[in-house]
C-alpha cells in the first residue's frame, strides 16, 4: 500500500485519507497478530458446535 501511495501520489483520495487508511491497515495487520489464533479457535468450536446442533435437529 505504501508503495502504491509513493507510485501514484495523485491517484483517488487527498493525503490525510490516504495516511488514515494506512493506519487502519497497520492496525488491523498489529490486531491479526495478536488475536488470530484466538479467532481461530472460536471458529473451530462454533462451527463444531453448529455441525452437532444441525445433526440433532
Amino acid at each position: 500500500m505504501q508503495q502504491f501511495f509513493a507510485k501514484y501520489p495523485e491517484a483517488g483520495a487527498g493525503t490525510a485519507a490516504r495516511q488514515q487508511a494506512l493506519e487502519a491497515v497497520k492496525a488491523n495487520i498489529k490486531w491479526l497478530a495478536v488475536n488470530k489464533a484466538q479467532v481461530g479457535e472460536w471458529l473451530a468450536n462454533y462451527v463444531q458446535q453448529s455441525t452437532v446442533t444441525n445433526r440433532i435437529q
